[in-house]
């Protein structure tokens, strides 16, 4: 009676371990990087943007394609005298993904590049954010795991010099 106990026990004791290993080890994990630069050509101006989504995570995830997004924001001047948040507006909202990408493999890597055309220059600068969002669903989720990551794109300075903005996440 108390071998059988022990090792029941032991049995269920190497199956939670089994368990808890495998659901971390198999855990969707993506890296997202983000980065633009403002591109001036005959007064007209231009974001170039380069995306990055790399699975460092053992499993393959499927993409909700209608819900990830690239994200173009406007930061706006402001006239207050104390120190503010710099307020901001959604000037345009993309797919993030091209039609073809529906998943990642493990140990993928997914590259884009876009040129958006903007119609007014900006005063400041802009703020990209790049999401993404799984089909997966976490328990009691509506969507799936989501993951984000933004960079601010400065206006250029006086010198002429403009180096962009780049920002990586680590998702989550």
């Amino acid at each position: 009676m108390i071998i059988s106990f022990r090792g029941s026990l032991s049995s269920r004791g190497a199956w939670a371990i089994f368990t808890f290993s495998k659901g971390r080890q198999f855990q969707e994990s993506l890296v997202l990087h983000v980065a633009g630069k403002i591109i001036v050509i005959d007064d007209k101006t231009y974001i170039l943007v380069n995306s990055r989504i790399q699975n460092i995570g053992t499993s393959k995830i499927a993409f909700d394609f209608k819900s990830s997004t690239l994200l173009v924001n406007e930061y706006l001047p402001t006239s207050k005298t104390e120190v503010v948040t710099v307020p901001d507006k959604l000037i345009g909202n993309f797919h993030a993904l091209h039609d073809d990408d529906k998943y990642i493999e493990p140990n993928e890597i997914i590259y884009d590049t876009r040129f958006i055309s903007i119609p007014n220059a900006p005063d400041l600068g802009f703020r990209l954010d790049f999401i993404v969002i799984s089909v997966k669903k976490a328990l009691g989720a509506e969507k799936g795991y989501t993951w984000r990551t933004s960079c601010m794109i400065e206006k250029t300075t006086h010198n002429g010099n403009n180096d962009g903005g780049e920002c990586v996440n680590n998702g989550g």
